[in-house]
């Protein structure tokens, strides 16, 4: 195919208002797609997690892809390269055990926010500035406990008293918890700065028909990926191997079946 090259003896003159105009509509059309975040499935479909999952090292959108051979699909290695050539080391797992871990931090968001809802219907808890810091002391211990636990599980791994599995499996609970007593920190901190909205029952009650509506769609991907979309900003995904590990050969066990963290960022 022959290339066929331009060349002007002085570059085109472009009058400042036609190039302001320009600019504003490229940035217009870069919102809309942020806000749709909609990228094409052909080759997928649609899964529960299309462009929701991205990375939590580099911040960058992770791509799903489908394995047509072993019938499933998987979180592809972050393939985000930095100004200075190195390459993310975000890792890659199997989607349904991320999908799995999703659906249970919605449970436990749930959980919270009919709490919340509870509180506010009853009054039983008071947003008094001692009972903020009542609630914060008591979550920081909880997630001081939580660590403690973290760092004796590793003890425990070297008295080799669990298999692999059972350790993977505290680890990943452990992890799920500490994350979970963390947001409810940093929540109840926004709150105690600067909330207090006229609205928040009604915003209550419709995330949680929200959350509702996905607990029935969970045999349809697309409207669960849509209704997700609606409640969820963004899922952080971490899955880091250490030099040790990372050299292994993908079919090892313990490469296989090292965890991973989700952070999750709700509207």
């Amino acid at each position: 195919m022959e290339r066929i090259v331009c060349k002007h003896a002085h570059p085109p003159i472009v009058k400042e208002e036609i190039w302001d105009e320009v600019n504003k509509n490229r940035e217009v059309r870069a919102e809309a797609s942020a806000f749709f975040r909609e990228k094409p499935a052909l080759k997928t479909g649609v899964t529960m997690l299309k462009d929701l999952i991205y990375c939590n090292e580099c911040g960058k959108k992770m791509t799903i892809r489908k394995d047509n051979k072993l019938k499933l699909f998987t979180i592809k290695k972050c393939e985000y390269v930095n100004d200075r050539g190195e390459k993310c080391s975000n890792a890659g797992v199997k989607l349904e055990h991320v999908e799995r871990n999703v659906m249970l931090h919605l449970k436990k968001y749930r959980v919270k926010l009919k709490q919340t809802l509870e509180s506010l219907n009853t009054q039983e808890d008071l947003i008094t500035e001692e009972g903020h810091k009542d609630r914060l002391k008591r979550i920081e211990e909880e997630i001081k406990k939580v660590e403690e636990k973290k760092c004796h599980l590793i003890d425990l791994a070297l008295t080799g008293i669990f298999t692999h599995a059972e350790l993977k499996e505290k680890r990943q609970e452990l992890m799920d918890n500490l994350a979970y007593l963390k947001e409810q920190h940093e929540n109840l901190l926004t709150e105690v700065n600067n909330r207090k909205s006229e609205d928040m029952h009604e915003q209550l009650e419709g995330t949680l028909s929200k959350i509702k509506t996905i607990e029935e769609s969970k045999n349809h991907p697309e409207e669960l990926n849509q209704a997700l979309k609606l409640i969820i900003k963004k899922v952080y995904y971490s899955r880091v191997l250490p030099k040790n590990i990372a050299v292994k050969s993908t079919r090892s066990e313990i490469r296989k079946n090292y965890p991973y963290e989700l952070k999750i960022e709700f509207y």
